[in-house]
């Protein structure tokens, strides 16, 4: 039996079939995630930059015209080339940001006016004018801020193999998680670690669904989600992947919320 065509699958995405929308992932996720990375993306941001990517086509398929678009290939590839270059964009905005509190304190120490107590404050008016001007995100600030909102979740994701624990907020209103951790190993050479949220669709004969969170390489002690298509997830995991990531969980399940007793 002849393998379906692209334009074949997008009309069952379009149909909301996940077993097609599945499809479709593994056909292009290896293609996105090369192209990412030859526009200059690093490993961690050409894998949010493919997850992107999917969780803008699975909202919007029904806008791909089947018959008058070109190529369903065309059309990933050019949403692939958007968000690498937002991607990176955000990357140098951010950079700017720690350039500007790093010559805040250059002009402390250069000036010999204020006193060194002073510097904290120089900083950080610094760090809000940066971000004034390039809309960066401070993870540490969102944090704060999602902790103090009533409908925000928190996951403990115990490892599996005795690693430090990961913390979860989840925000009902972002549908996205953001983990607070600490002493997070770097994953090896060609692997990544991957998020995975289950959730309970349906009310008489509820069926879990799973999705990629995009993935991450344990360099940091925050790590922000995509945004999730469902609502409140039930589970939260973190598997190590081959780059870019999968389409479906590998066996290497490293944390796990179930280990804390949220339920499943």
């Amino acid at each position: 039996m002849a393998e379906p065509t692209d334009f074949e699958i997008m009309l069952h995405v379009q149909g909301r079939m996940p077993q097609a929308f599945a499809m479709l992932q593994q056909r292009y996720q290896s293609r996105l995630f090369t192209l990412a990375r030859s526009l200059g993306c690093s490993v961690q941001d050409s894998g949010q930059v493919v997850q992107r990517v999917w969780t803008f086509v699975w909202k919007n398929a029904e806008h791909f015209d089947l018959e008058r678009e070109r190529s369903v290939a065309l059309w990933l590839y050019e949403l692939t080339a958007y968000y690498a270059q937002t991607q990176l964009a955000n990357r140098r905005l951010r950079w700017q940001e720690w350039l500007v509190g790093t010559l805040a304190l250059v002009m402390v120490f250069s000036l010999g006016l204020l006193g060194v107590s002073f510097y904290p404050r120089l900083r950080q008016w610094g760090v809000t004018l940066a971000r004034a001007w390039v809309g960066s995100p401070d993870l540490g600030v969102l944090e704060r801020t999602w902790r103090q909102a009533q409908d925000t979740r928190v996951f403990v994701l115990r490892g599996v193999a005795g690693d430090p624990p990961w913390e979860g907020l989840w925000s009902p209103r972002h549908r996205q998680l953001l983990l607070v951790g600490e002493g997070i190993p770097t994953p090896p050479a060609g692997q990544v670690y991957q998020l995975w949220a289950v959730f309970w669709q349906g009310d008489d004969l509820p069926t879990q669904e799973l999705e990629s969170g995009g993935t991450f390489v344990g360099d940091s002690e925050y790590w922000l989600s995509s945004p999730f298509l469902h609502g409140q997830p039930e589970r939260i995991l973190i598997t190590r992947e081959k780059q870019p990531g999968g389409i479906r969980p590998g066996a290497t399940i490293l944390w796990d919320s179930a280990l804390s007793g949220d339920p499943e």
